[in-house]
């Protein structure tokens, strides 16, 4: 018999699920006592803080995606941003060039990365540890500068895609804060589903696929289907991922899906502590507003900058912490 959710729980869950409306109404409340003479500042208003929040579930998204190859097949993945990229100009070339309705290229694009996350496991199949890492790095700078300098051949001139409709259900677009926010709400929940239901699993078959490769065994035929399988998955989540951010800025170029978004992914599941889904939602939570204020307090010119301190910090982390800053764990 399974135990009951505790309050903790249920609360939760229901401040997450009634959170636009909280926003909206203290919007409406601040606006009462204006009307009386009182002004109580605030720098930002329900808008900004759902459209930040919307960013928050989509970097919990990727971190979780990242999770299946980082903690369970214990492979140090630099090279997210790769299907990240896939799944946003797959969205975008199709919805925009094609017309295509957004809820099929949603799956279109998983699959897409999923193809391309296949592409890279068979060519990375034979490498450890840095020799890993900077291939899938590599993978996604190639891809990155492929559409940066080769967008004509994709539809792409300048390599941005313009104008990248809003999806509609039963003929209602949806294009507002709170729309975007239930949407990525609604993913995340799709994936954690999976991740929860691969970890659970009585094969458990991303774990079976790591230990695989972490005895350097791959001769099992089972076992390397599992690998092959988990990283299949990981990819069809970045894509996915990609795919709602493309609807979600309109306006996508290449400079989005910089290999370096890897670097700032991974150090969310790093700090968080990989293998465990929890402490790597928690460790993108709080990265990843590190990382938007970041992007309000540092100077345009110098925005970058953000990716050496969140690099630097994944060091710091996986010297000091191997198992994580929220983990009990410590070396």
């Amino acid at each position: 018999m399974r135990d009951k959710p505790s309050l903790k729980t249920v609360i939760s869950v229901a401040i997450v699920l009634l959170l636009p409306l909280l926003t909206y109404g203290m919007d409406l409340f601040l606006q009462w006592l204006s009307t009386r003479g009182i002004y109580v500042p605030i720098p930002f208003g329900s808008s900004t803080v759902l459209r930040v929040l919307t960013e928050l579930y989509l970097y919990m998204l990727l971190a979780v995606g990242l999770n299946v190859v980082v903690g369970n097949l214990r492979r140090p993945d630099v090279g997210f941003a790769a299907f990240y990229l896939v799944g946003g100009y797959t969205a975008g070339l199709l919805m925009t060039k094609l017309g295509w309705n957004y809820w099929i290229v949603l799956v279109l694009a998983a699959i897409h990365g999923a193809l391309w996350g296949l592409l890279r496991t068979a060519i990375t199949l034979w490498l450890r540890g840095i020799y890993f890492a900077v291939a899938t790095f590599g993978f996604a700078g190639l891809l990155y500068v492929a559409v940066k300098h080769g967008g004509a051949s994709i539809g792409a001139p300048d390599g941005a895609v313009y104008g990248i409709p809003a999806p509609t259900v039963m003929g209602y677009e949806l294009y507002y804060n709170w729309q975007h926010y239930y949407h990525i709400l609604c993913l995340l929940v799709i994936t954690l589903f999976i991740a929860y239901s691969l970890r659970n699993s009585r094969s458990n078959l991303v774990d079976l696929g790591g230990r695989n490769h972490a005895e350097q065994n791959v001769e099992s035929e089972p076992r390397q289907s599992y690998y092959f399988a988990g990283c299949a998955i990981s990819a069809a989540i970045g894509a996915a991922g990609g795919a709602f951010f493309a609807q979600f800025r309109a306006n996508i170029n290449p400079d989005a899906f910089a290999p370096w978004e890897s670097i700032l992914v991974l150090c969310m599941v790093v700090v968080g502590g990989k293998g465990s889904i929890r402490r790597v939602l928690l460790g993108a939570g709080i990265v990843g507003l590190a990382n938007e204020v970041l992007r309000l307090l540092l100077p345009i010119q110098f925005s970058s900058l953000r990716y050496l301190v969140f690099g630097a910090l994944a060091i710091l982390v996986m010297r000091c912490c191997p198992a994580g800053v929220f983990s009990a764990k410590r070396s």
